[in-house]
């Protein structure tokens, strides 16, 4: 059986643990708090992004009845707002995809470590019971 000092120093060390994984379960939540409605936010500027350039793309297939050089400098110009268009989604995209992976890694650390703290937080019940029967 163990010492009463030897318990307490158990239960002092679960206790640190257990509050260091809660901090960092209470840090995922606030950036949690924070990041998901610029998720949100950010998936609709795409969608409605997407949604214009595909109306801008519909106004250059009109040119088909022009001719000459008006028909020509509107074909390139044409080009050239749709690549710019096309970059700057993917720009977009890119900042979303990064923004959903830093959210998952948040929620994926926050479920790793809830577990623990039940446990911890069950040891050290389980080990003031022990304390207490150590001291009477």
């Amino acid at each position: 059986m163990a010492t009463r000092d030897e318990i307490q120093r158990w239960i002092n060390n679960a206790w640190y643990k257990r509050s260091q994984y809660q901090q960092t379960v209470d840090d995922c939540d606030r950036q949690l708090a924070r990041l998901e409605p610029v998720y949100e936010k950010l998936s609709d500027i795409k969608s409605d992004f997407h949604r214009a350039r595909s109306d801008t793309r519909e106004i250059f297939n009109e040119k088909l009845s022009w001719r000459g050089e008006t028909y020509t400098a509107f074909c390139a110009k044409g080009e050239m707002l749709d690549s710019g268009c096309a970059s700057y989604f993917n720009r977009l995209d890119a900042a979303h995809d990064a923004l959903n992976r830093k959210i998952g890694e948040l929620k994926a650390t926050k479920r790793e470590l809830l577990p623990l703290i039940g446990q911890l937080w069950g040891q050290i019940e389980r080990w003031k019971v022990e304390f207490e029967n150590a001291v009477n």
